[in-house]
């Protein structure tokens, strides 16, 4: 017997379950598993928008002077280029992120490794980073021969948290010769949410304890790329939002595929020291970094550098009337009427010239006002489980002509009628099976581009 599958069912890592039936209704008892591949991902350079030349190679290592007098950390957004990157689906999270402050600027220390925290974890799964720290005695070496007590909240309680090996809820590691020590393997239990992990080290006389942040979510679900805001845009592109830089140091990133197959990218680094006194001001970090055409008035906060309580934002060739929060973050109201289309704007900030100062306009940082597509009606809206192939037809608004239509996770080669009008044709192996399906409109588009995708209809595959 053979069969040829299509390429749409094979977009997705995961172990599949291959049965035969002689009728729609009759299905073999046993199965024989298949399984698609993730591959390694690579990253081949690092983008910091604002920072650096615009969408060119960050040199490794690069020192980024960013780091101010302002309270709290400064926020920054990350590019990171490279290939064989995925987006989630319901049999995976997608090629997570991990960034880490590898070599910090204080000691002791006891640093979290790369992809340690934040991450995500399916329920009843393993951790896809493993849980490790790094500690550095008084005088910035590695600490070898330290114990490192690596602790969870009680596995017994209902709450979302995990075990260690055996059921632990703590296991103690001794650092190697270059100061590294790994937890034993982690596991979520089945409860979805947040909770922290702790590890805690006594270095030199001071009792140092760091956390790792983790969410455990359910299979079918999302859990954004290690808890920070990312972004996929391509297999060659990932965006990271607002990454914390709390202290100076060097930040080293890497990704990852998870099982099965896959493994772990190479590592890029930069380093973040203080901004120089008295140099233009630079503009970092957006927040929102995007909404949707025709959207109400809105605070959109900046992060950057050497800021001033005179300094302010531009949005696009519109100057706002800007407040001043310190030296790293200001704030402004953008208008209705500045959203009112789809585009990319670029924003600025700009610091007035003193006696000593020479002033000048940041580079700029893109902001995204998005043509958001919405769905209102499917036909046919069912169907029964076992049809044929048919054609789907799906009304609606702000259809872009290269928009597609997502049946569930799979995106269909779709035929552009008008703005509010998509067809397409669904396979009937999408519909072997009864249960619901989200379909939802995507016009094309990432943190370059005004795309987006709609919220969702259900459509419903009848026993």
């Amino acid at each position: 017997m053979k069969a040829d599958l299509p390429a749409q069912l094979l977009r997705f890592a995961g172990v599949y379950t291959v049965r035969v039936r002689n009728t729609p209704t009759e299905v073999s008892g046993e199965a024989v598993n298949f399984i698609v591949c993730n591959r390694v991902p690579e990253i081949t350079y690092l983008d910091l928008p604002g920072l650096g030349p615009d969408n060119l190679p960050l040199p490794e290592l690069t020192p980024i002077p960013i780091f101010g007098p302002g309270p709290g950390p400064v926020f920054i957004d990350i590019k990171i280029n490279g290939k064989d990157f995925h987006p989630p689906g319901l049999r995976d999270p997608g090629t997570l992120v991990g960034i880490a402050n590898t070599v910090p600027d204080i000691f002791p220390a006891v640093v979290p490794l790369i992809g340690s925290t934040p991450q995500c974890i399916l329920v009843n799964g393993r951790s896809p980073f493993p849980l490790g720290v790094r500690v550095y005695d008084l005088a910035g070496n590695p600490a070898a021969g330290v114990s490192v007590t690596f602790t969870a909240p009680s596995v017994v309680t209902t709450a979302p948290t995990g075990s260690f090996p055996g059921g632990a809820s703590t296991v103690t590691v001794v650092t190697d010769a270059d100061g590294f020590a790994f937890a034993s393997v982690f596991t979520a239990n089945p409860f979805a949410g947040t909770y922290v992990v702790s590890a805690e080290a006594t270095v030199g006389g001071f009792l140092l304890t760091t956390v790792f942040n983790l969410t455990n979510y359910n299979s079918g679900e999302t859990c954004s790329s290690f808890g920070l805001a990312a972004e996929y845009v391509s297999s060659q592109q990932i965006i990271v939002h607002g990454v914390p830089i709390p202290n100076k140091g060097t930040y080293t990133v890497q990704v990852a595929n998870v099982s099965p197959c896959g493994g772990y990218s190479n590592l890029r680094s930069f380093v973040i020291t203080d901004a120089q006194p008295g140099t233009n001001p630079i503009m970092i970090s957006l927040n929102p970094r995007s909404v949707a055409a025709g959207s109400a008035s809105f605070t959109l906060t900046g992060g950057g550098a050497n800021l001033t309580s005179t300094s302010w934002i531009n949005f696009g060739a519109v100057r706002l009337s800007t407040t001043f929060l310190d030296s790293n973050t200001l704030t402004a109201t953008v208008p209705a009427s500045l959203v009112a289309s789809s585009g990319i704007v670029p924003v600025t900030v700009t610091k007035p010239g003193t006696s000593t100062d020479t002033g000048g306009t940041s580079r700029r940082v893109e902001f995204i006002v998005r043509n958001i597509p919405t769905v209102t009606f499917l036909s046919p809206s069912s169907i029964k489980a076992g049809s044929s192939d048919f054609t789907l037809t799906v009304s609606g608004a702000n259809f872009q002509s290269n928009a597609f239509i997502n049946f569930g996770t799979t995106a269909l080669t779709t035929q552009f009628v008008d703005a509010n009008t998509l067809k397409a044709t669904v396979p009937a192996s999408l519909v072997a099976f009864a249960g619901n399906v989200a379909v939802s409109v995507t016009n094309p588009g990432g943190l370059s581009d005004t795309g987006g995708t709609s919220s969702t209809l259900n459509f419903q595959v009848k026993p």
